[in-house]
């Protein structure tokens, strides 16, 4: 059953090359989830500059060690992927962002979530959906889903869907976690936290949809008879 999830999930979970400000050869691969044609859920690390590699969180949600994040990434470096095996140095993206949402405030603790508007829909992808009208229950099982090499979520699979394994929905983010070979204490945001920021990304990426639509020069009847002929 785990098996049959993971296939089935990861023809909606997408790659995430995003390239920092630092240096245009420092680029961070992370994992994400096809919500809409043009809409990819991921962790908000994957998006921001990081201030330390490290964040630490109490059992609350609150920081041991100040701010985890800088500013943002500007969109245009953000770049999506898809297919079994990806290399941004020479595979060509699918899409690319146009903006990101996100919780407000610079912790990760509870808040690792982060949605990517695309400027195009990406075609041949599954459309994952999110369990945002409840959350994850003792006994539920969850599954990652991601682009790390190891069976624990590892480099790699940061952003890509928690999945429960009964309803097929994704429950959460992942976001960090110990060392690859663990099968324990990993850490995942729960999207049903994030209802709200969520219908806000589903609504901005139907308006950059409908953008798109008109700007898609429209063909004289003339000119498509010709085309068809």
């Amino acid at each position: 059953m785990l098996r049959a999830v993971e296939q089935e999930a990861s023809s909606g979970v997408v790659a995430i090359a995003t390239t920092m400000t630092d240096a245009a050869s420092h680029i961070t691969l992370c994992s994400g989830a096809l919500v809409a044609p043009n809409l990819v859920l991921t962790a908000r690390h994957c998006v921001s500059r990081a201030v330390t590699a490290t964040p630490s969180c109490d059992a609350r949600g609150r920081s041991h060690n100040g701010d985890h994040l800088a500013e943002d990434v500007d969109p245009a470096a953000i770049a999506i992927y898809t297919g079994t095996h990806v290399r941004p140095d020479v595979d060509a993206p699918v899409a690319r962002a146009v903006r990101t949402l996100h919780p407000t405030g610079q912790i990760l603790c509870d808040a690792d979530v982060a949605f990517l508007v695309l400027d195009r829909p990406v075609l041949n992808s599954t459309i994952l959906s999110m369990r945002l009208h409840a959350p994850v229950e003792t006994g539920d099982i969850v599954v990652p889903v991601g682009f790390g090499v190891d069976r624990a979520t590892c480099r790699g699979d940061s952003g890509g869907p928690a999945i429960d394994v009964s309803s097929g929905e994704i429950v959460g983010v992942v976001s960090r976690g110990g060392s690859c070979s663990a099968h324990g204490n990993h850490v995942y945001t729960r999207v049903d936290a994030y209802n709200r920021l969520a219908t806000a990304a589903f609504a901005a990426a139907d308006r950059e949809a409908k953008f798109a639509a008109r700007e898609v020069p429209a063909v004289p009847d003339r000119e498509r008879e010709r085309t068809e002929r």
